[in-house]
């Protein structure tokens, strides 16, 4: 803290575990292939849906192994901006950083509104299930995620001092999770041959190709890997952060990323038809899974299992972007900057900035309620920005090993004479990914179905870039004139 400048505020409560924890449950891997997995299903079938997460494992190891050594170099809650402000080029530092702190926090706002929304659709088909009467719509969806967004913050602010041990009870349920729903699938559920889940591949999404099939269908997934660097958000709250910080980005990917592929691999195997699946009334592949040879108490039990598991990740998630929201403020790279950086004293956490974050939170899950389309092109935004900035962090350290290797902090948690090659392969991938972000799961198609993340992301672009000329320009306070180069701190 001291050679980047800034001045301790926050209580240090995180330790290894814990921090491990808390990125564990903000990936939620192996809950996200077994829930969030449509897109993938259609575009790819089985073995796309397969094969799509072992390459997509494969891409975003050399992105989090970057992002850790980065985060060994400087742990501090802002990640993103704050590494390319000190990497980039001198005659960038500035505009690179602001417009990297703009889109890292674009990221973070908008995967955090799409969680209380996900519990809610889950809550109701949970109940659909149970009561064919019942009617699921976009109003009532909003309207469970509304006290939902209000009880995490509640958590989040009066809660905090317990937030490292609800970690690790989370952690708990996770494993444990796993395990029960691993075993009663493998169990109950009827299954076709495990030689299937790597030769049926199907292209339901109308594609030229079943390889252009399956590169939209990757996204699957891609959302269930995003966001190891939220360890990164949390670094001002960590003991010896720059050891524990990257050490839990990297290996809690691995652990997660285990626990993806066995259980995608054990639910494809008990998908016995896709199409059924995917077209289930409950709006989720794994209900159908569920719903084949289970009770329906056993379904009732399995599924509250995951919603239990996601609002853990909800609170995790909000912690992380109100950190990250909040950093950037402390650089006056927001408006009302001083008052989103304001912490309060006694709990020792950036109120104001949490109450921001879910009030933008309920601002967006209410245009769900006007229109659907609208409220999912502004959340898909996740991807496409958070691609964004960890591209321009990894481009930008490339810069310094390659011109100034000199200027490069000591880490604690390095890739060694390797780093270069990886953050090569590392910023490749992270471009593909973006590009991908952009298109529809089908086509041909309509307003309704059109991905419009791509039309708002050159928007957010504009805004963003603007706001750096006219108010930026002279308010934003790049971390790298705060901070000391190595050997002076």
């Amino acid at each position: 803290m001291e050679r980047m400048g800034k001045q301790q505020l926050f209580r240090r409560d995180f330790k290894l575990f814990p921090s491990f924890a808390f990125v564990i449950l903000v990936q939620l891997t192996w809950v996200c292939l077994l829930t969030s997995n449509y897109e993938g299903l259609l575009d790819g079938g089985r073995a796309g849906t397969l094969w799509g997460t072992v390459w997509t494992f494969a891409g975003f190891l050399p992105v989090i192994a970057s992002l850790s050594e980065m985060a060994s170099w400087a742990p501090t809650s802002g990640g993103q901006y704050h590494w390319v402000s000190e990497f980039a080029p001198p005659g960038w530092q500035k505009c690179l950083s602001f417009f990297t702190g703009w889109m890292s926090v674009l990221s973070w706002q908008a995967g955090t509104a799409s969680s209380p929304l996900l519990i809610s659709g889950m809550i109701q088909s949970l109940v659909s299930v149970n009561d064919a009467s019942y009617e699921y719509t976009d109003a009532k969806t909003t309207a469970i995620g509304v006290p939902i967004t209000f009880f995490v913050l509640f958590l989040n602010i009066y809660c905090a001092r317990a937030m490292p041990l609800m970690q690790n009870l989370m952690l708990i349920l996770y494993v444990l999770g796993f395990v029960v729903i691993l075993v009663t699938m493998l169990v109950l559920s009827p299954r076709i041959g495990f030689g299937h889940i790597f030769t049926e591949f199907e292209n339901s999404g109308g594609w030229s190709s079943m390889g252009l099939s399956m590169m939209v269908g990757q996204l699957t997934p891609v959302f269930a890997f995003l966001c190891a660097d939220s360890a990164a958000h949390l670094s001002e709250e960590t003991k010896d952060a720059g050891l524990v910080v990257p050490r839990a980005m990297f290996y809690s990917f691995l652990v997660n990323s285990v626990l993806g592929i066995i259980m995608l691999v054990a639910f494809l195997v008990c998908l016995t038809d896709v199409d059924a699946a995917l077209e289930d009334s409950s709006g989720y592949s794994f209900i159908w899974v569920f719903n084949q040879k289970m009770s329906l108490a056993g379904t009732d039990v399995l599924s509250s299992i995951l919603i239990i598991l996601f609002f853990g990740s909800t609170v995790a998630f909000n912690l992380s972007t109100s950190r990250q929201t909040f950093a950037f403020a402390r650089d006056h790279g927001l408006p009302f900057s001083s008052w989103l950086a304001r912490v309060e004293p006694m709990r020792q956490v950036p109120q104001n900035a949490l109450f921001f974050t879910c009030g933008v939170t309920i601002v967006l899950i209410m245009i769900n309620i006007g229109s659907s389309t609208a409220f999912n092109a502004l959340v898909s935004l996740n991807v496409a920005t958070l691609m964004i900035s960890y591209v321009l962090s990894m481009g930008s350290l490339i810069w310094t090993r390659v011109t100034k290797p000199d200027l490069l902090p000591r880490a604690r948690w390095s890739l060694g004479r390797y780093g270069i090659y990886i953050n090569i392969i590392a910023v490749l991938y992270a471009v593909f990914v973006m590009f991908w972000s952009f298109w529809p799961e089908s086509t041909p198609t309509d307003a309704p179905d059109f991905n419009w993340s791509s039309v708002i992301f050159v928007g957010v672009v504009v805004l963003s870039l603007l706001d750096y000329f006219v108010r930026g320009k002279r308010n934003y306070i790049a971390p790298v004139s705060l901070t000391k180069a190595w050997k002076d701190a």
